[in-house]
This record gives C-alpha cells, structure tokens and sequence, in this order.
C-alpha cells in the first residue's frame, strides 16, 4: 500500500511537469502584429490554440491544417494535421497572396511560470 502511494505522489509531481504547456516565438514575417511571443491558450479542435493580441495560431480540423490569423483573417497556413503547431512548412495564405511577407520562422519556447 505504501509503495502504490508513493508512485502516485511520484507521478503527480512528474507528469504535469513532462505535460507542461510551451509557447511560440514567431519572427521573420515583417508584420510586427504577427512577429513576437504567443501564448498557449486552450485548445481547438483538440490540439493546442496560440495567441498574441489580435493574432491567433490554431489547428483548423475540417481543413486538416494550421493557420496563423491576424483580426480573423488567415495570413499563413500549414498543411500539417501534427498534434502540436508544426514549425517548418508554412505558407502564405490566400488572404495575403500578392502581399510583401516573408514566411514566418517558429520556435517553441518555454512557458515561464505564471504565463
């Protein structure tokens, strides 16, 4: 009985830790709305959901893709349906087309404590 309680505790201590949540830096896109850190904010459609102010990175289920807003407009999208945002292969979407943007550069960073 004392073993069982013992690997419960263990595993409450380690298993949000191996969960915890990371957000994303975005740079490169010239569009100082879109550049910057987002913070990881729920979910949609099951997979995590990013936001920075009036922008917004979420898994869109029905198009099998993701897709980087701006005010609900989407700017850049990626044709990847991975469990986490994936950070090579977007591309600019139909709303930009024709539009002065370089394709975005994501990495994940940690989130700090209190974000």
């Amino acid at each position: 009985m004392k073993k069982l309680l013992l690997i419960t505790m263990l595993l409450l201590l380690v298993v949000p830790a191996l969960w915890a949540a990371e957000n994303i830096e975005v740079s490169g896109t010239g569009i100082e709305a879109i550049d910057g850190a987002y913070v990881q904010d729920g979910t949609v459609d099951g997979r995590p959901r990013y936001v920075k102010g009036d922008a917004e990175i979420h898994y869109f289920a029905k198009g099998n893709k993701w897709i980087m807003y701006l005010n609900e407009n989407p700017y850049f999208k990626n044709n990847s349906d991975s469990e986490t945002c994936p950070l090579e292969g977007w591309k600019k979407a139909r709303s930009l087309k024709g539009q002065p943007a370089n394709l975005p550069v994501l990495k994940f960073v940690p989130q700090q404590e209190g974000n």
